[in-house]
């Protein structure tokens, strides 16, 4: 990132031409990939009753049947979780906050006001934006690497089979990719005009849009705090120092805290803590991190030693995060090597070849 390119004004307009082909290319790619598969099992599997596809469905149909602020507690029950508590205690646990991360749902469902509610008006648009991801992760790469490097890398990502695939999923991390994309552009962006010029607006955007990837999926927010320790520690060392230095991270943080302010509000709203954004954490931390666990995997309901664990966690800790952290994290204290074997073992499958499905799996 401290290599990143200044902004040369006499080659501005071939890289918008190159970007223009790549994002045709790459729709022309889609186009026909969909007609291959648009009356086959790869657009059915949308409505599987126990996938997440059917589930960001059924929430997107809620909410344009009127349920806007998410008052009905929109949670889906799966047969997993028969194994470790009835419906009825779910709902207590998770109270009035989101399911999951709200952005995609809501995206979902404003689609579904333009056309037919179901899975190809979404993955028209996925397809759309994918294509889009590919044109701008050429723009961000001619910012760090050299024109024909960049080139490829926006040729590469309009052939990738598995983006292609995963555009065909009602799944938030299809719209993960090109927001990924377009954060990376406009960091590489601000970074390069800022050597010529303000880059304010670039700053504030990027902000803007780590907060949108945050709502959508929480896991961008290491990325966020590092990337924000790396600009303030950067600023502190530089000399002489300057207030649009500082001014940086500050319109990074309120373009953040612009994506977050409806979030906020209908939580004030409804009840629910005011930066919840997801009911997953407990969860989710039981699962990765039980004496039973592998290193990967989910686990189904059919380890009763695990769904036991989680019922009897979850009901120690009221199915808050932190407790649960804390519970799970105290089961631990007599054995520290053999949590420390475990974070190790899922740091391997991480670099793995394969990657465990879920839900749908491009090696199928």
């Amino acid at each position: 990132f401290t290599s990143v390119k200044p902004l040369s004004v006499s080659e501005s307009s071939s890289p918008a031409r190159r970007a223009l082909l790549i994002f045709c290319a790459a729709a022309l790619i889609r186009i026909a990939y969909y007609l291959l598969i648009r009356r086959t099992a790869c657009l059915d599997i949308n409505l599987d009753p126990v996938s997440d596809m059917e589930a960001f469905h059924r929430w997107a149909l809620t909410i344009v049947s009127g349920d806007w602020l998410g008052r009905t507690d929109f949670h889906p029950f799966h047969p997993w979780q028969t194994a470790v508590a009835a419906p009825r205690q779910w709902a207590a646990w998770y109270g009035h906050v989101f399911h999951q991360e709200p952005f995609y749902p809501y995206l979902v469902a404003f689609l579904y006001l333009l056309a037919s509610p179901g899975p190809t008006i979404v993955i028209l648009a996925q397809m759309t934006m994918g294509a889009t991801g590919c044109a701008l992760t050429y723009l961000a790469a001619r910012r760090l690497v050299p024109e024909g490097a960049a080139l490829c890398a926006g040729i590469l990502a309009a052939l990738y089979g598995p983006y292609l695939y995963y555009e065909s999923l009602v799944l938030r991390d299809s719209f993960m990719i090109p927001l990924t994309a377009c954060l990376i552009w406009l960091l590489c962006e601000a970074r390069a005009r800022a050597m010529r010029q303000s880059a304010s607006a670039w700053w504030f955007a990027a902000g803007l849009v780590m907060g949108i990837s945050y709502i959508t999926k929480a896991g961008i927010l290491p990325f966020f705090l590092c990337l924000l320790l790396w600009m303030a520690v950067e600023q502190i060392r530089r000399s002489p120092k300057s207030a649009r230095d500082f001014a940086r991270v500050l319109l990074m943080v309120i373009g953040f805290a612009l994506a977050m302010a409806p979030l906020a509000l209908r939580n004030l709203i409804v009840g629910a803590p005011l930066l919840k954004i997801t009911t997953r954490g407990p969860i989710e931390f039981i699962n990765g991190n039980n004496r039973w666990h592998r290193g990967i995997g989910w686990f189904d309901g059919a380890d009763s030693r695990v769904s036991a664990y989680a019922a009897a966690t979850l009901s120690r800790a009221g199915g808050r995060l932190a407790p649960t952290v804390a519970a799970v994290l105290a089961d631990w204290k007599d054995d520290p090597a053999g949590w420390a074997l475990l974070q190790a073992r899922k740091t391997a499958y991480f670099f793995a070849p394969f990657e465990m499905p879920n839900n749908a799996s491009y090696a199928w």
